[in-house]
């Protein structure tokens, strides 16, 4: 059940890379408002399922031997993948947040 358990979690891995929208284009055409998601909430549980697995892995780490030991070691590593596509979800949140902003600044009157 463990090992199922970690598999499912390797393949959901990460799922502020596959649930982003496409890149933003660099000129967009005049007054069209840039089209990218601004929700934060993806690259947030991306952050604490991945802190969760990296802990787990350090647990493995300086842990005493046995199965359960592998199992860990596994959530380890994918936890390290959930943390970097947090990471690339905030960064690109962040980069759709300025070109919003960039946007209402122009709109503006």
């Amino acid at each position: 059940m463990r090992a199922v358990c970690v598999l499912v979690l390797t393949f959901l891995c990460g799922c502020s890379l596959f649930m982003r929208d496409k890149r933003l284009v660099a000129d967009p055409p005049p007054g069209e408002p840039p089209r990218c998601d601004t929700n934060a909430v993806v690259p947030v549980v991306d952050l604490i399922v991945g802190a969760t697995g990296a802990a787990v892995g350090v647990g493995a780490a300086f842990g005493d031997g046995g199965s359960e030991r592998a199992t860990m070691a596994v959530a380890g590593v994918a936890g390290i993948g959930f943390l970097i596509a947090g990471w690339y979800g905030y960064r690109w949140h962040a980069e759709c947040e300025r070109a919003r902003r960039r946007y209402e600044q122009q709109a503006a009157p």
